[in-house]
C-alpha cells in the first residue's frame, strides 16, 4: 500500500514539473498577445493635395500634408475621428476662399500650406494627436497653427479634460489659466490678463503625453505678446488637485 501511494505520490510531482512550465507560457503568450494589442498602430496617413484656383485659372493657394485617420473597415466608430480630421481640411479650404476672394495672393506666386502630425500618446483606451499646419503668404511669412485632438476608443468621443475633473469645468479651466500665468510670468514673458489666457483655449485643446498633457493655444487672443509660447506642459503633480488623467502610472 505504502509502495502504490509513493508511486502515485511520484507520478503527481512529475505531473506538476511537466504541467507548470505550459502554465506560464501560456500566461507568457497571453501577455504577449496583449501587448502586441496594446503596441498597435491606431492611426494611418491620409494625404490630402489640392490646388484652389483664382477666376483667371491660376493657382492661388496649395494645399500639401499628411493627416491621420482611423480604419474605420476595423470599426464604423472610427468615422466620428475622421470627421474631427475632415473639420480640419475644410478650415484649409475656407482659409483657400478667403485667400482667392481678397486676392491676397500674386499673380502666379500662390499661398502654400503645408503639415502633419505627430502621435504624443496612444494606448487601447486614448490616442492623442496633433495636426500642424504651416502656412507661407507670398510675402513670405510663415506662420504655423496647432490643433490637438484627444480621442476616446472607449466611448469613440473627442475627449475633454472636464471628464477628468475633480472640480467644475468652469474651475478647471480657470486654474489652468491661472497656472499658465505662473508659467509665463517665470519665463520672464510678458503676461497676459487672466480673461484673454483663458479665452485662448478650451478643454479640449490637449494632447496626452507620457508624463502629463499639453494645453495649446487654439486661437489669436496671445500672439500678440511676446515671448508667449504655443503650448504650456502639465505634470500629473501639478494637476493631481483637479484631475484624475487616465494616462497616469499606477505605482
Amino acid at each position: 500500500m505504502k509502495n502504490k501511494f509513493r508511486i502515485l505520490k511520484t507520478l503527481l510531482c512529475v505531473i506538476l514539473i511537466i504541467a507548470v512550465p505550459f502554465a506560464f507560457a501560456g500566461c507568457k503568450d497571453k501577455t504577449e498577445k496583449q501587448t502586441e494589442k496594446l503596441a498597435d498602430k491606431y492611426l494611418s496617413d491620409r494625404h490630402v493635395e489640392e490646388k484652389y484656383k483664382d477666376s483667371e485659372g491660376k493657382v492661388a493657394f496649395k494645399v500639401d500634408y499628411i493627416l491621420p485617420e482611423l480604419d474605420e473597415s476595423k470599426d464604423q466608430r472610427y468615422s466620428a475621428f475622421n470627421r474631427i480630421m475632415d473639420s480640419i481640411e475644410s478650415e484649409s479650404q475656407s482659409n483657400a476662399k478667403t485667400v482667392i476672394a481678397n486676392k491676397l495672393f500674386e499673380k502666379g506666386k500662390p499661398w502654400k500650406e503645408t503639415g502633419g502630425y505627430t502621435v504624443p500618446y496612444a494606448s487601447h483606451r486614448y490616442v492623442s494627436v496633433l495636426v500642424e499646419i504651416q502656412r507661407e503668404a507670398t510675402s513670405g511669412n510663415v506662420t504655423s497653427n496647432y490643433t490637438p485632438v484627444t480621442f476616446s476608443l472607449v466611448d469613440f468621443k473627442q475627449c475633454s479634460l472636464s471628464q477628468f475633473g475633480k472640480v467644475s469645468s468652469d474651475y478647471l479651466q480657470t486654474q489652468l489659466a491661472k497656472a499658465i500665468m505662473t508659467k509665463i510670468s517665470e519665463s520672464g514673458a510678458s503676461v497676459p490678463e487672466l480673461s484673454t489666457i483663458r479665452s485662448s483655449f478650451d478643454l479640449t485643446s490637449f494632447v496626452f503625453t507620457a508624463d502629463g498633457f499639453t494645453i495649446y493655444f487654439t486661437n489669436s487672443s496671445v500672439s500678440g505678446f511676446s515671448g508667449v509660447k504655443e503650448c504650456y506642459d502639465f505634470s500629473f503633480d501639478e494637476v493631481s488637485n483637479l484631475l484624475q488623467l487616465p494616462n497616469q502610472p499606477v505605482k
